[in-house]
């Protein structure tokens, strides 16, 4: 039997993902700007999570994201409660769950009342056991939207798509800083140093936290020569869950 979660959430031993569906697909807003077929001015066409899905060696995680596409989203969210409940019966609990490693939660129109009680409910357990979780959503009225539903209980993360507006965005955000001007290992050090130049404009801006993503930044010095770090690893810390904080990735692709 098929099972709904995946066994890669966040980069650590034990976590686990849940996914509506494929990259790029029908839960994906047209306005993100990482989309294959985006249009815009601030385009880059380079979502990762289409590139994983494309990949020869990921089609079993395709053809599971692509079922994912014609279950109704309450379904997934009620069969992934069952899965982990039944983990926690068997004395696992996740150090992680992580939302949409690939694909993105239901468009506005597809989310029936249905979905909704069934999504408070997920997350309502996954809290209840003090399970760290990362929800980011692709635009801001998607994330307002989302945050109605379960922003009282969970950090719904919106992901910035517009280049600059890290000062003016409100609520808990994620955004990409870095360029690709600099060739050779020194890109990596360049692109650490415009996260940190844009997190101390937000924080200045609005009053609010922003750190550079630590796993970003410890794997950018291992490929630097620094030798291994335990930290070089997403979910090594827990700022992608706390609403208070607001996290930049150095451009890491």
């Amino acid at each position: 039997m098929s099972t709904i979660i995946g066994g890669f959430g966040k980069g650590v031993d034990g976590s686990v993902s849940i996914n509506f569906g494929t990259s790029g697909g029908k839960n994906c807003s047209k306005r993100c700007r990482h989309r294959s077929d985006f249009k815009g001015k601030n385009a880059t066409n380079a979502c990762y999570a289409q590139a994983i899905e494309k990949r020869p060696d990921r089609q079993q995680l395709l053809a599971k994201l692509q079922r994912h596409d014609k279950m109704p989203a309450a379904l997934v969210c009620g069969s992934a409660l069952l899965e982990l409940q039944a983990l926690q019966l068997r004395g696992i609990v996740p150090p992680w769950v992580r939302f949409s490693t690939s694909g993105s939660l239901p468009m506005l129109g597809d989310a029936t009342n249905g979905f909704r009680t069934q999504l408070r409910a997920l997350v309502s357990w996954i809290v209840y056991y003090q399970i760290p979780v990362h929800l980011p959503i692709e635009t801001a009225g998607k994330a307002d939207f989302y945050r109605t539903i379960v922003g009282d209980i969970v950090c719904v993360r919106e992901s910035l798509q517009t280049v600059g507006s890290h000062q003016t965005a409100g609520g808990a955000v994620s955004w990409v800083a870095g360029d690709d001007i600099v060739n050779g290992k020194a890109i990596f050090l360049r692109r650490i140093e415009r996260a940190r130049k844009e997190c101390k404009e937000r924080t200045a801006a609005t009053g609010r936290k922003a750190i550079v993503c630590p796993a970003i930044v410890a794997s950018f010095k291992q490929r630097l020569g620094a030798g291994h770090n335990p930290l070089a690893k997403c979910g090594s810390c827990k700022a992608c869950a706390i609403g208070t904080i607001d996290v930049c990735y150095p451009k890491h692709k």
